[in-house]
């Protein structure tokens, strides 16, 4: 199963000898707003014409700009941890059982201070969990 149908990467926050961990956005709720906001944007200018809709249409436009700017905040992203290719890592067994590990840990949610798995691949060669900020 492949992430990159639901999740863009933003950045690379960092790289081990298992794989490489990056900060995504979820894409099927970033591309429906920015859908929205194309939408109404182009209801606004045409509204110029016809005052009875021009509010509505405003609000409309209001709504999804702010949706944008929600989901753009670091707090709607998520960490992505992919394994390295087999050829790329240093020892593919023991990475393959080692996020096979960690999925299964973290997926039991046994405890507060674990992270939260947003999503997983089948096959265990890939997770999203919640991006944490320094701040967090």
């Amino acid at each position: 199963m492949d992430y990159s149908a639901k999740w863009k990467i933003i950045e690379t926050l960092g790289e081990g000898g298992q794989g490489k961990v990056y900060r995504v956005i979820n894409m099927e709720i970033s591309e429906g707003v920015r859908e929205r906001l194309t939408r109404s944007l182009k209801h606004l200018t045409a509204a110029i014409v016809h005052t009875d809709t021009r509010q509505q249409d405003y609000d409309e436009f209001c709504t999804a700009l702010l949706e944008m700017l929600r989901v753009q905040d670091p707090c709607h992203h998520a960490a992505l941890k992919q394994l390295h290719r087999p050829e790329d890592a240093r020892d593919p067994k023991l990475a393959a059982e080692r996020i096979r590990r960690e999925i299964e840990v973290m997926s039991q949610n046994l405890h507060p201070n674990l992270i939260e798995i947003l999503d997983v691949d089948p096959d265990s060669t890939w997770y999203v969990s919640r991006f944490y900020t320094a701040l967090d």
